[in-house]
């Protein structure tokens, strides 16, 4: 059953509540913010929330999933980019030339994921804004996953 439009157990207006997920991830995954290990705990911590106290709105807990699945997915390719390119300096570091191209790859490497995040973002806040449900590319199944896991 799609309720979509049904009001939240929570009190909160639903639009406006999945609206925010997605501007607060947005801000975190463009880096906007100067203290994004805080924004980061904050929009992981404020989807769970949802997910766990959120029953009726099934629309708020899609996109709650959904931008938790994002975020968890987008610190873990940042830490699997950065211990890569962490690994490949550490071991080239005593040729200069070498140190110097596989930090710029590094570089490239996280601006690349980084604007591959906020397009994802973008997508979601956009979904919101239409008041859809949002099924992201590589990212939905895991979504779901966790919806289900954090119970009806």
């Amino acid at each position: 059953m799609n309720n979509y439009k049904s009001e939240s157990s929570l009190d909160l207006d639903p639009k406006l509540t999945i609206c925010l997920i997605w501007i607060v991830s947005l801000i975190t995954s463009a880096g906007i913010s100067k203290s994004n290990g805080l924004s980061t705990v904050i929009i992981i911590v404020s989807t769970l929330l949802l997910l766990i106290y959120e029953k009726k709105n099934t629309l708020v807990r899609n996109h709650a999933a959904q931008c938790l699945a994002l975020n968890l997915a987008t610190i873990l390719v940042s830490i699997l980019v950065n211990s890569i390119f962490r690994i490949l300096v550490a071991l080239v570091f005593w040729i200069p030339v070498l140190n110097v191209v596989s930090t710029s790859m590094l570089i490239i490497a996280m601006t690349i994921v980084s604007v591959f995040f906020v397009l994802i973002n973008l997508l979601g806040l956009v979904k919101s804004f239409k008041f859809e449900p949002v099924s992201l590319p590589y990212i939905s199944k895991y979504a779901e996953i966790i919806e289900q896991a954090i119970g009806r």
